[in-house]
Order: structure tokens, then C-alpha cells, then sequence
């Protein structure tokens, strides 16, 4: 807990920042959610890919696909994050997401926690490892965007 100006005096602020289980809670759900957006688009390439044209879907729809799997996932939390201040997850678990100032993402700033989250997954999950670390519980991706979770309440 740190201090804040009010009614012209210093007081203590009262930031409970998310904890690393509720994250995780909500990365969850997030992903559960993500999957069901993208049920159409995994429907249609196993059945191309499992069909007689097997070969055009592996070899020649293997990087669409695989484009139009990221632009979901990125149009979705791009979306939450500016739009709501967090996820479905985060709002079923109570947590949201702001800027280290306390205001709301802006796009750009959303963007770059996507690209943070990116290589937090890339690093073979390492990049989630400063969570359990830091006092605010931030992940590489918060660090670069300069971002907090924090109780809803």
C-alpha cells in the first residue's frame, strides 16, 4: 500500500493488486473463451484437412490459418482491455486491467501488452515467472506496457 493525495492530505491507498492463482484463473477462461470464437475456423481446416484435399489445406492454409487464430486472440483482448478494462475472465474473477497511472488502456498501450504477452509465451512461459516476484504481481508484458491488474472492488 502506498499513499495518495486526498481532501489535501496524504492517505493510504488501498490498490489490492490481483494475485498470481486469479491471473492464471483468468487467463483460463480467456482461453476457453478464444476457443469457442475460433470453433468455426478449426472446424473448416480439419475438415479440409481430413478430407480428400488433405494436402492443399496442410501445405496451403496451414499459415492462414494459423494467422487467423492470432488476429482472434489479438482482436479479442485488444477489444477487452480497451473497451471494458479486462477480460471475460477478468470480470467473472473480479480483476481489472489499467495503465500504472490508473487510466484505462489505450489501443496502442493494449497492443503492447499483446506483443509482451506474445513473448512471455514464446520464452517457454518465463515471461509470466515475475509475477511471483514483484510486489505488483506484473508479468513481463505488464512491465513493458506499463501496466497493472487489480481487484475490482
Amino acid at each position: 500500500m502506498g499513499l495518495m493525495m486526498k481532501n489535501g492530505g496524504m492517505v493510504p491507498n488501498a490498490t489490492e493488486y490481483a494475485s498470481v492463482p486469479r491471473r492464471f484463473g483468468a487467463y483460463l477462461i480467456d482461453h476457453m473463451v478464444t476457443t469457442l470464437l475460433m470453433t468455426p475456423l478449426l472446424v473448416w481446416y480439419a475438415k479440409g484437412l481430413f478430407g480428400e484435399r488433405s494436402g492443399v489445406y496442410l501445405l496451403g492454409y496451414a499459415t492462414f490459418f494459423f494467422i487467423g487464430i492470432v488476429l482472434l486472440r489479438m482482436g479479442y483482448l485488444i477489444l477487452c482491455w480497451h473497451t471494458t478494462r479486462g477480460t471475460v475472465g477478468c470480470r467473472i474473477l473480479h480483476i481489472v486491467v489499467h495503465s500504472k497511472e490508473g487510466e484505462p488502456l489505450s489501443i496502442c498501450r493494449s497492443f503492447i501488452r499483446f506483443l509482451g504477452l506474445g513473448l512471455s509465451t514464446l520464452l517457454f512461459g518465463l515471461g509470466w515467472l515475475p509475477m511471483l516476484f514483484t510486489r505488483k504481481h506484473q508479468g513481463i508484458h505488464d512491465l513493458i506496457a506499463s501496466t497493472v491488474v487489480v481487484m475490482d472492488r
